[in-house]
């Protein structure tokens, strides 16, 4: 019992994985590490390295066993990650606070307390090791897809609850989601009046080609030709002499 009492460790009590078989170790899942599996994973590693070493080995090589595991990890979602040298650094941060909260365990003050449930519910959580760019880019994408989305719920809840569009009455809220529904409507309305222009212009171009085409046909070149200008001056000359009639008739 003091044997298997000795072996967990404080704050967890979980015991570190034995590394007495080669090929077993390594982060395995389909998730991240936590920060307590990587403290575990630390202290197999770091208790294998001291009973092969005749207790020669320091923290700082079983560290750095632990951040090429976790590198073998997230190396597979093909995430740009920190370097091996913060990700060293993040794990030995961890362990010195994990050290401080153990030589505190017996203090029961309300501050203490406070910073040993943190620290525990830190080490519950995803071991981060993501570069922040992408953490930047990735917050932004999800706050653009949660501000569209809110937009979209908050536009459907008003347009039921008026049933009337109250423009007179908007806030500066509405006012802008109106605004945005007017220009999408503009712009939808805009693309098909150039798509409609555009079939018009195809259909136009096509209905020339094809004027020019009879005009050039040898058949064609055999009927007689009447300029314009002739067939006008006969029409003029019919009306004019349709009006004189109508006029001396009136006369008569």
């Amino acid at each position: 019992m003091n044997t298997k009492t000795k072996t967990l460790l404080w704050l967890f009590d979980k015991c570190p994985p034995i590394f007495s078989v080669p090929g077993n170790h390594g982060f395995t899942g389909p998730y991240p590490p936590t920060g307590e599996q990587v403290l575990l994973q630390y202290h197999g590693y770091h208790k294998q390295l001291q009973q092969a070493s005749h207790l020669q080995s320091s923290a700082l090589d079983a560290a750095r066993l632990v951040t090429k595991d976790l590198q073998d990890w997230w190396v597979n979602t093909g995430i740009t990650l920190k370097s091996w040298q913060a990700i060293e650094q993040m794990i030995l941060t961890d362990i010195e606070e994990y050290k401080l909260r153990k030589s505190k365990r017996n203090r029961t003050t309300d501050t203490e307390t406070k910073k040993r449930e943190e620290f525990l519910a830190n080490t519950r959580q995803t071991f981060w090791i993501v570069q922040p760019e992408f953490e930047k880019r990735l917050a932004a994408k999800q706050q653009l897809e949660k501000q569209d989305q809110t937009d979209k719920e908050d536009w459907l809840y008003l347009e039921g609850v008026r049933g009337v569009t109250r423009t007179a009455t908007l806030g500066p809220r509405d006012q802008k989601l109106a605004k945005r529904q007017k220009r999408k409507f503009l712009d939808q309305q805009a693309a098909q009046e150039r798509k409609a222009k555009d079939c018009l212009r195809s259909a136009t171009a096509a209905h020339s080609a094809d004027a020019v085409e009879e005009s050039h046909d040898p058949e064609s070149e055999d009927s007689t030709e009447i300029p314009m200008h002739i067939g006008l001056a006969t029409s003029t000359e019919v009306v004019t002499k349709k009006s004189l009639a109508s006029i001396s008739y009136s006369w008569d």
